[in-house]
């Protein structure tokens, strides 16, 4: 949870005023618990989310805590009802979904050495970054003809455990044949946003409904595939270590069976997006838009002369 209105706890005064971090109030509740031996320690990252909360809280850090489990459930909401809109204009809807991650460089220069979390600043500049980096991305995409399919995305942005920020970008296509080429190429164009010297510092996670969605693993070094069943876990944890995000993000045999309708699926994956989920003051945690299909100059004009 990210916040200026935190439970006035030693842990969070200690947090935001000394040192500037972040509040982590699931953190606080599950140390509470192990301290006073009631309950779960928070164990692993599969297992804590799991773990029951059992331990006395004020009225104040009840009524957060439901204020955030209320956003999330709008978060759903808003992700549900803007696919259905897409699928009664469109009938028919691909769904290409990434997340964006900064490169390790970035991370490493902008992390506290010891603890490896980010201070309000590093998270501030990040996500000043990542805006800057997905706008001159989505820029590109719209002055191809080619994507002439594509008609709307939406964008959360996400914060792991760290407080480090990513974006959940899920493309919709209006089409239900596409290829591998758009996944390709998305990854293509979000490298050459990056300011980084080593283009192999770059990371990101392709979320494939579809087989024939995946492109060579060869042709996207770097990006990473993951069934949608399997949720959405931060490449941050395995950072640096390319065999450790493979085996990190691969949950082929972990996860949920898929279920057998397209639609159901999405809506699932949008419930899973909406789990990870914060307010971030500021910030437009959630964006979507349906001004993303191609138009050139002469339909543009001929589309305004209608109106």
């Amino acid at each position: 949870m990210i916040g200026n209105q935190q439970p006035q706890t030693l842990l969070n005064r200690n947090s935001v005023e000394k040192n500037k971090i972040p509040f982590d109030f699931l953190d606080y509740l599950y140390t509470e618990q192990k301290a006073s031996r009631v309950g779960h320690q928070r164990g692993r990252l599969r297992e804590k989310e799991r773990c029951e909360i059992n331990v006395g809280m004020t009225v104040g850090q009840e009524e957060w805590l439901k204020k955030s489990v209320a956003e999330k459930e709008d978060a759903a909401t808003y992700l549900c009802d803007k696919y259905k809109a897409l699928l009664a204009e469109h009938k028919k809807v691909t769904l290409l979904p990434f997340a964006f991650y900064l490169p390790d460089d970035w991370i490493q220069k902008n992390e506290e050495p010891r603890t490896k979390i980010f201070s309000h600043n590093a998270l501030k500049i990040s996500l000043e970054e990542l805006q800057r980096r997905f706008d001159v991305m989505i820029k590109k995409l719209k002055q191809q003809s080619k994507y002439d399919p594509a008609c709307a995305y939406s964008r959360l942005i996400l914060i792991d455990e760290n407080f480090k920020p990513f974006y959940l970008v899920n493309f919709f296509f209006s089409v239900d044949d596409l290829n591998a080429h758009f996944a390709e190429d998305i990854w293509h164009e979000w490298l050459a946003t990056s300011s980084s010297s080593n283009k192999e510092n770059e990371q990101a996670v392709f979320y494939a409904f579809d087989d024939e969605h995946k492109p060579d693993r060869n042709d996207v070094r770097g990006l990473v595939f993951h069934v949608p069943e399997g949720g959405i876990n931060s490449l941050y944890d395995a950072q640096g270590n390319d065999a450790l995000k493979i085996l990190f993000t691969n949950d082929e045999y972990n996860s949920p069976e898929p279920l057998k309708a397209t639609r159901k699926r999405h809506e699932q994956f949008f419930r899973l997006q909406a789990q990870k989920y914060n307010t971030i003051p500021g910030s437009r945690a959630k964006v979507f838009s349906d001004n993303f299909t191609y138009s050139s100059s002469g339909k543009r004009k001929k589309a305004e002369t209608q109106k």
